[in-house]
């Protein structure tokens, strides 16, 4: 037999039903305020809690703080370390929060990112950045000076042939893959 919900209880579940209505009701700039505050606390930092993000959001964004983690999470772009830390918001008493970090996709993605503001920065015509990029570009490893170079390496190679396909042809979309005078 089901237990009958008490008054309490069904005030509590409207109310909580209410918060996430007006949460999903915000505009996107929050949400992505908040996306924006995560990449910067992950590159910043190589494990990180709410508990930092807190401090750089306005308050209107912090109703967005755990449906964007779990948004992150579940798009892999950051992962759970497994760790614990105490929150340090008094409303929720100290309760454990989970410890953060970047995962390799979300490496990825905020590397991307600081090339293209580096680039913009520099005012040098902006790179594409797709997943044409050879492998230690992706790393980081990047040509010094630029200079053209293929984005596919043997094991494309390989593969094309073995799977009868044209041979990957193109440069590396990285900014290394072009000269000074821009010429890729």
């Amino acid at each position: 037999m089901t237990r009958r919900l008490t008054v309490a209880e069904r005030l509590a579940s409207a109310e909580k039903d209410l918060l996430l209505a007006d949460i999903a009701d915000q505009s996107s700039w929050d949400r992505l305020l908040v996306e924006q505050a995560v990449f910067h606390i992950g590159q910043q930092h190589d494990e990180w809690s709410c508990n930092l993000l807190r401090d750089l959001l306005p308050k209107l964004a912090h109703g967005f703080l755990g449906a964007v983690i779990n948004g992150l999470r579940t798009s892999g772009v950051i992962e759970h370390t497994g760790q614990y830390v105490p929150s340090t918001s008094p409303a929720t008493h100290g309760h454990p929060i989970a410890v953060w970090k970047l995962s390799v996709k979300g490496v990825v993605i905020a590397r991307e990112r600081q090339i293209a503001r580096r680039l913009a920065k520099q005012q040098q015509p902006a790179v594409i950045v797709c997943y044409s990029r050879c492998w230690p570009c992706q790393f980081d490893q990047h040509y010094d000076p630029p200079q053209p170079h293929p984005w596919a390496g043997d094991e494309d190679i390989e593969h094309a042939r073995a799977t009868g396909q044209p041979e990957p042809t193109g440069n590396c979309a990285c900014s290394c893959a072009r000269t000074e005078d821009g010429a890729a």
